[in-house]
This record gives structure tokens, sequence and C-alpha cells, in this order.
């Protein structure tokens, strides 16, 4: 609806503004950000309707509203709505509002969201204009009304450009299982759209247009139903949030069938052999690992096709599906249901890839021979190379806090490296004292408790040739059991962490922060979100969110001693600086290095998933170059860092011509 002012004394600026926002290739939009959705009802009357509040469509005993129940078209009601519109307006044009037109949103009265229209407006428009009353009053299309806007106020409005950060994102981190099958599936659906497998034809598109249609459903902002925290186990909580959730899981299922399909339609066609697949755009090296039982043989070694070059196969215990445990020896201390055992010998099979260069397709052959040569190559690269080595420093339980490379005049991390924070709201009825924090900082530190998950044990040290695996068990009062580990890989400065924790169930609002210290020398970071590159705090639109921000997965610092990275696997929220939430950020913070992945977030007190709980799993990747680089640079080597290569065993054998057309092909 839109009210043109008529007779009215002109009136002031809408509740924020009018922005026209300009974006970074020229273009401008003009944009009005108004009040809530529903709030045009009360501009016309002074209660609601609508009782429940949001009672469910098929309960009978809630109705829709009905002619009659509000916007009455009889003349006395018209007048009582126009009087009180009338207090409305002096209440904005006391807050300056000066514009000839208020654009305002009416939704039915019956549940709010996602409500029918309510016809009976139409009569009360009607009547309200045949009564001459001002201001004249409109019912348009979204459009119309923003364009009618445009020319009239369109040469007064204020440009911005910048990133407009969401509140809402931080609704993400309150099913971080699901995120994180969300991301699987963005990463695998750009593996199968990689340029390495060949043209898009349009059934390759058509199963990739359908994947992102999913994950588009799934990244609307609402995490949860109305009651979600509340009635957090009602079947309507669990419905709504099953019907939310499948978008990720089904999106997952989806790409990484596509993604085999494209495999398998390109490499069936080539000479047998063991195929390792890049689909990432730049060089990839590291561990290729996979179950044992996928190689149908007692193989021990690979040999390059190309390079001639032979590779050990290393044998490694895990899981055994449908297996009893022998014994304790068999179950890791992650399995608590003690039925399949996950730490059987040779269950797993792993190979170091060095050098695979973007959208390479290298070609191996299996053998039963040891890899006797490259054996001693290896010992032998391992002892002329140990004192090119990272240089480690390790804490008093011997978990690396500072890791340096030959060339770096500052370590890659320089203090906490996966660092697992608990920031709990306390008090009575907590959720509701988020808006008494953000008008009082001062109390910020007594109602939130942080706690940091302490060492549950000795770092166990695992040196190889090409990498050195730390890894150390955690505790804390609000995990059954948590461990992380950092691989850091010898001839490059780069670092893979993994941080695995169990939350035991519990609704209370808490968050789970992952933290990081970079040495960035107070160099502000550039992130991304949607492909469009921004500086956290200087690149953002008045009043956007400044306490977190949404990210493609990466940040990158150019400083004066080289180029950072941080990539984030499964959680797209970060923070900065120190990991107690801070409303209402508006300065740019003095350690923009330290870094906080937000694993969990169930703080807010609806459309939130309230108890997302057991095993849950991040990764990060850090890294240095001692180049800069632009910020399609940085996307690329974050996609490289975080993609895995795709494996596909072709035997001696020809593939069935029917599978190829109708199974392997999308």
């Amino acid at each position: 609806m839109t009210i043109d002012r008529g007779e009215l004394a002109r009136q002031g600026a809408f509740i924020l503004m009018l922005l026209g926002i300009v974006f970074g290739d020229g273009r401008r939009v003009f944009v009005w950000q108004g009040e809530a959705y529903a709030q045009g009802f009360y501009y016309f009357h002074p209660e609601s309707w609508r009782v429940g509040p949001v009672p469910e469509a098929g309960d009978t005993r809630y109705r829709p509203a009905r002619p009659g129940d509000f916007f009455r078209a009889d003349e006395a009601s018209v007048r009582a709505a126009h009087r009180h519109l009338i207090e409305k307006l002096r209440e904005l044009e006391s807050r300056g509002y000066d514009y000839p037109t208020l654009l305002l949103s009416i939704t039915n009265e019956w549940r709010m969201d996602n409500d029918p229209p309510f016809p009976p407006l139409a009569d009360f428009v009607e009547a309200w204009n045949r009564l001459g009353l001002a201001p004249e009053l409109r019912l348009t299309t979204a459009g119309d009304a923003i364009e009618r806007l445009r020319k009239d106020v369109g040469d007064r409005v204020t440009e911005y450009q910048g990133e407009w950060t969401d509140w809402w994102a931080n609704g993400s981190a309150s099913g971080p299982r699901e995120v994180a099958a969300s991301r699987s599936a963005k990463r695998m659906t750009a593996a199968a759209l990689s340029p390495v497998w060949g043209p898009i034809d349009e059934r390759t598109q058509a199963a990739a247009d359908d994947v992102y249609r999913s994950l588009c459903l799934f990244d609307e902002h609402t995490w949860g139903a109305s009651d979600s925290v509340g009635q957090p186990h009602s079947l309507e909580t669990w419905g709504q949030y099953n019907e939310k959730s499948r978008n990720a899981y089904r999106a997952m299922a989806m790409s990484k069938w596509l993604l085999a399909q494209r495999a398998r339609s390109a490499i069936y066609r080539r000479e047998p052999g063991f195929y390792v697949v890049n689909t990432a755009p730049g060089p990839w090296s590291g561990w290729i690992t996979m179950p044992s039982t996928c190689l149908r043989g007692s193989f021990v070694s690979l040999t390059d096709a190309a390079s001639g070059t032979t590779t050990a196969l290393e044998r490694r215990p895990g899981y055994a599906p449908w297996t009893r445990p022998a014994g304790p020896e068999q179950l890791t201390y992650e399995t608590t249901s003690e039925t399949f055992a996950d730490n059987v010998p040779d269950r797993v099979v792993r190979f170091w890839v060095s050098n695979l260069a973007g959208h390479e397709v290298r070609r191996y052959t299996l053998s039963t021979d040891k890899a006797a040569e490259t054996a001693k190559a290896q010992t032998g690269a391992r002892a002329e190379t140990a004192a090119e080595e990272p240089k480690i420093a390790q804490d008093e339980h011997g978990w690396p806090v500072r890791a340096t490379w030959p060339g770096m005049k500052q370590p890659l991390f320089d203090g906490q490296v996966g660092e697992v924070v608990n920031v709990a709201l306390t008090g009575f009825a907590a959720r509701w004292d988020f808006d008494a924090l953000r008008r009082d900082p001062s109390r910020r530190e007594e109602a939130m408790k942080v706690s940091i998950a302490e060492p549950a044990g000795k770092t166990e040290v695992e040196r190889g040739p090409r990498a050195t695996v730390y890894t150390q068990p955690l505790k804390h009062g609000r995990l059954l059991w948590a461990t992380r580990s950092v691989e850091l890989f010898h001839d490059e400065p780069r670092a893979r962490v993994s941080v695995r924790l169990h939350r035991t169930s519990s609704e209370r609002p808490e968050w789970f922060l992952i933290g990081f210290a970079l040495p960035t020398e107070g160099v502000a970071p550039v992130g991304s979100c949607g492909g469009m590159p921004f500086t956290p705090f200087a690149d953002q639109l008045p009043g956007t969110c400044r306490d977190y921000f949404a990210i493609d997965g990466w940040l990158a610092y150019a400083t004066p001693s080289g180029r950072y990275l941080w990539a984030s696997r499964d959680a797209p929220l970060a923070r900065f600086e120190q990991p107690r939430p801070a409303w209402n950020v508006d300065q740019t913070p003095q350690s923009p290095g330290r870094v906080f992945a937000i694993a969990l977030d169930n703080t807010w007190f609806t459309n939130f998933v309230a108890d997302s709980h057991g095993a849950l799993e991040f990764r990060f990747d850090l890294a240095w170059s001692p180049e800069g680089g632009e910020p399609a640079d940085n996307a690329r080597w974050a996609e490289t860092l975080t993609s895995e290569p795709q494996v596909v065993i072709q035997p001696d054998l020809a593939p069935d011509a029917r599978f190829l057309e109708y199974l392997h092909r999308p």
C-alpha cells in the first residue's frame, strides 16, 4: 500500500532511510527499507486482531479473518482508522520524515507469516478515497510503488556502496551439521562442473540447477518454527526443520551422484588405470585417503604412468561397518555406541600426491610390488630437508602454538590454533536479555560466562616424511568429548586444522567458537560473500551487522610479511578479536588476526534450532604465500585448499554401454 500525502504536511524519513546502492561494477539499485512486513496494519488499527500468536493453518479452532473483522468499509470505521493514521504519521513527522509517499506492507492478521491476502482491504481503500480523506491510499504492487517513489525522490537519496551484512545470518550456526552438508554440496557441485570433465551439457546443467535450487531454499534465513526454541521437540518444530534441512541433505546426495556421473563418464572411456583428478583450479598436494576394500586386492604401491615414479600405499586402521569389535582396542574414544569397530587394522589406505596441477588428470597403475626405491628416496629426502622443515613451538601440553617455515618473517600462527571456546548466557530467562545487554554493555561480562576447553590428555605426535600431525583430546563441561588436530605440511607453509566435538543435549543459550591467532600485524582481512569481495568494518552499509560476518569461507590478509589465508570448510560465520559477542560493534578491531569461527549459536528465541547436539566436525586450512594476490586469487586458493581430488578406478574391462548412457551420464 502507498500513502500519498495530499493535504497532509510533508512527512519525514521513514524508520531507516531510502538507499541508492551502488554495485562494484557501477550499477545502481534503488532500495526502500521500511518497517516490518506486518506493521502496515497498525497504521490503521491500534490493536492486533490476530491471536495465537502464530496458529497453525490446519487448526480449525482459529479461523482466517473475514469481512467485518477489521478494515471495515463503513464510514464510522474508516474515519476512526483515519484518525489513527494521522497520529501515526505525525509520529513519523516528528522523526523527520519528509517524503511525499509512504510505502506500507500489510499482512493478513490470521497467522502473519505466509498468509493469503485480505480481500476486504480493497473495499476499505475504495471507501477511504470515496470519502476524500487525505492522505490518499493506493493498493499497488511492490515494483510499481518503488518505481513511483524513485521518480519522486530518487535524486535526493544518499548513495552507499558496500556489503549488506546480515543480522539474521547467525541462525545458520544453530544448525551446524546441516550447514556442513550444504557446504559439502556446494563443493561437490562445483567439482562436477569443473572443466576437467569436459563440456557441460544440458543434462548436467539441469542437474546442477536442481541442486542449487535446493541450496537456495536451505540458505533462506529461517532456521526453525515460531516455537522452535520455546517448544524445541514438538512435532511441529521437528517437522518444519525436517522440511528445511532436507534441502541440504538432498543437495548433498544429488551433488555427490552428479560428480560421480561426470567422473565416470569421462574416465570410463579412458585406458585402464587408477586415476586421480584435481577438479580445483590450483595445484594440490596432500593425502589421498580411501577405504582399503575399494582396491579389490593386496596392492601395496602405485606407479605414475607418466613419470614412472612409484608411491607406497600406507595402510591404517579405520571403520569396519557391520563388524563387532574384537576388544576395546578396536574402538576409538569417540565411539560411544560400541557397536561397529572403528579402529580395525588395514581398513584405510592412503598415499601422498604432490603438485597435482589445477584440472590435471593423473593416471597410476596399481602394483603388488613394494615401493622400495621410493621409500629410500622419501627417507633420504626427509633427512636432506630436515633443516628446512617448519620450526614448531609447543605449549606445556605439547600442542603447537607457533609454526614458522623457511623464508617467513612471521609464523603461520602465533598463539592458539583450533581453540574451542564456549560462551554461555547466564541468568534467568537469559535469551530475553539480548536487548538489555545491547543497551548496557557493562553487563555483558557478568551475563556471559566464557570458558575454554582444556587438554584431556597427552598430545600425540605423528611424524612422517611429508607432514607432522598433532592430535589432542579436549574436555569441557558442555561436551561429551572433543578432539583437535593440526597437520603441518613440511614442504609448504600450510596447516590443516580439524576440530571434532560432541555437544551434549541442552536447550540453554550458548555459543561455541573455534579460535585462531594469526600474526597479521593489524592488517584487516578481505573476505567475500556471494563471490563479492569486501573488507569487514570498512566496506559495509551503515547499520549492518559487524558482530559477525557471513563469508564464502575464506579470509585473506595482505601483510608486509606476506599473504595469509584462513579458510573454513564447514562454518561460514566469523567474528574478530574476542569470542564474547558484543552487539552493535562500531569500531574496527585492533587485532583482526584473532579470528573465531562460530561453530554453534542457539541464543535467539525463535526461528533457531534450539538443541543441535551430537558429534560435530569443523575443518580449517591456514596457508601463507610471499606474494600478494587479488580477491579472485584468494578465492581460487581457498577453493583448492578445501577441495578433495576425485579418485576413479578403471579396470581392464569394458564398461557396459547401457550403463554409460543411462546410469553414468547425468
